[in-house]
């Protein structure tokens, strides 16, 4: 038996139907046997969606496919290329070294005298002349021109950084001053010995407590060590000083 109203399966005894609750004996007995025609607009559409989806999603599935199969063969060329650039280069050093090992000693010389040349190159060049050849004597002077140059040049750039160094311990100095004054430690601090490297400390009411709390301030101690202070001296000026390294 089927119910009339909804078309579900319905057993003899029951009353109402199980599926849509409408009281049976509301329904003739000629329908109680028949199962009620459904319209197809009721029929459940998960087999036209699904077979919706699948279609839907197809396309993405192809595209995402036909991206990965372009970026794997993307990753390859990028790879042929670089291969391709490094192997160009190593062609060009080839050649490169092959046209300086041909130079006459007359070549290298002109070419190390020309103002253009780096130092390095220049050097490189002079080395190459031949030493019983008529440029040997004028390529060492040379040499030694540039060498000299450079070795001064180099001088004065270390100069230059130690004084720049020199000015960045004495405001570090000034600013530990400023934060012990800011405590209320009526003290003087300079950067001192040679190249600065030494900070200076000092405070009539000095104590070993003082000197202890100093050198167990990892922040300060830090500060100092990363400016480049070697040595940390605290003293009263008279009997008591204090010194520890900066490891």
């Amino acid at each position: 038996m089927f119910c009339a109203n909804c078309g579900c399966e319905a057993k003899p005894e029951d009353h109402f139907c199980s599926s849509c609750g409408i009281a049976r004996s509301s329904l003739g007995p000629s329908s109680l046997n028949k199962p009620k025609q459904v319209s197809e607009e009721l029929v459940p559409r998960s087999a036209e969606r699904n077979s919706f989806r699948r279609w839907f999603l197809l396309p993405a599935v192809i595209v995402a496919g036909v991206a990965a199969i372009g970026y794997a063969g993307g990753e390859g060329r990028s790879s042929e290329l670089w291969q391709s650039q490094q192997k160009a280069l190593q062609d060009e050093k080839r050649l490169r070294d092959e046209k300086f090992s041909l130079m006459s000693s007359k070549q290298h010389l002109s070419i190390a005298k020309n103002p253009l040349t780096t130092p390095e190159q220049a050097l490189k060049h002079l080395a190459a002349i031949d030493s019983s050849s008529t440029e040997a004597p004028e390529a060492k002077r040379m040499t030694v021109q540039i060498q000299n140059s450079q070795t001064k040049a180099l001088r004065t750039k270390q100069a230059d950084e130690i004084q720049t160094d020199i000015v960045i311990r004495d405001a570090m100095a000034k600013t530990t001053e400023n934060l012990l004054l800011g405590e209320g430690y009526s003290v003087d601090v300079t950067a001192a010995g040679k190249e600065h490297r030494t900070l200076h400390l000092r405070w009539a009411l000095v104590s070993k407590a003082l000197a202890y709390q100093l050198s167990t301030d990892n922040e300060l101690m830090s500060s100092l060590k990363r400016t480049g202070f070697r040595t940390v001296e605290i003293t009263d000026g008279y009997e008591e000083t204090y010194t520890w390294k900066l490891n």
